[in-house]
């Protein structure tokens, strides 16, 4: 994520798909996938 600059990391293995927010410090697991326009901001909840 570092290498290509960004901030969101999606992974899936076909069944299931997991979103990620990183924040320089940890790796947020995201709840849901947010909308575009929301991409700027940083995701309210963590796990």
């Amino acid at each position: 994520m570092r290498e290509l600059n960004t901030r969101y990391f999606f992974v899936t293995d076909g069944c299931d798909f997991d979103g990620f927010y990183y924040d320089t410090i940890e790796d947020i697991h995201l709840d849901e996938i947010p909308k575009y326009e929301r991409w700027y901001y940083y995701p309210t909840s963590k796990h």
